[in-house]
């Protein structure tokens, strides 16, 4: 009932908005299954940087797994009923991610200015987020994110961890080839005119140790 009846708004929107078609509506299969956390504190290994991926409010049943991908490989899916956080180790210098749900047409683009040596917090459902147009008729269907500028510790220390599946997942990419394309293409046209990249706020470290034991410090 769930998935039928948000499949009717995103129709809607479709009719409204001239979007592509049917055929962007499917929901990726998330790939991931629950892990051990890192150790605290978190680190990013030597000459690369570290993004903690976290969805704090899952968009719920029927809306889809997130997937947020970066150079057309993926570095993070959930689940779409569980709060949880994820890791993956990338490059430093400029990126642009890319984050999908429910549909290819309402792709989001978040760029990072990313240093050897740093950690940082990817939201993908932050309060100030850079969302698709058209996000208020119903914020669970489409995309949003921000890099946070501060820790995201508490989250991280309650939340589960999840580890992604690479190789399954990088096969969901390319099985959603040209889902794949229109999701960046939406993404690209709604993020505006290339600009310059800000270096992105990131952190030295995370401590996951719980508030009990870090309180008075």
């Amino acid at each position: 009932m769930i998935r039928r009846a948000a499949f009717a708004i995103a129709a809607g929107i479709v009719a409204l908005t001239g979007c592509s078609g049917i055929g962007a509506y499917r929901p990726w299969t998330p790939h991931v299954k629950a892990a051990a956390k890192p150790g605290s504190p978190i680190r990013a290994p030597e000459g690369k940087a570290l993004v903690v991926v976290v969805q704090a409010k899952p968009p719920g049943s029927g809306n889809g797994a997130y997937t947020v991908f970066a150079n057309r490989a993926p570095i993070a899916q959930f689940e779409p009923d569980t709060a949880s956080w994820t890791t993956s180790v990338l490059e430093p210098g400029e990126h642009h991610l890319y984050v999908r749900t429910w549909t290819s047409d309402f792709c989001v683009r978040v760029d990072a200015q990313l240093a050897a040596g740093k950690v940082y917090v990817l939201d993908l459902s932050p309060e100030d987020a850079h969302s698709a147009p058209l996000a208020g008729t119903n914020p669970n269907l489409f995309a949003s994110a921000a890099f946070r500028d501060k820790p995201a510790a508490g989250a991280l220390v309650y939340f589960p961890y999840v580890a992604l599946d690479v190789d399954a997942a990088k096969k969901e990419l390319v099985d959603h080839e040209k889902q794949l394309a229109e999701c960046m293409g939406h993404a690209d046209s709604i993020f505006g005119q290339p600009k310059a990249v800000a270096p992105t706020v990131g952190f030295d470290e995370i401590d996951l140790s719980p508030p009990t034991q870090t309180a008075g410090r």
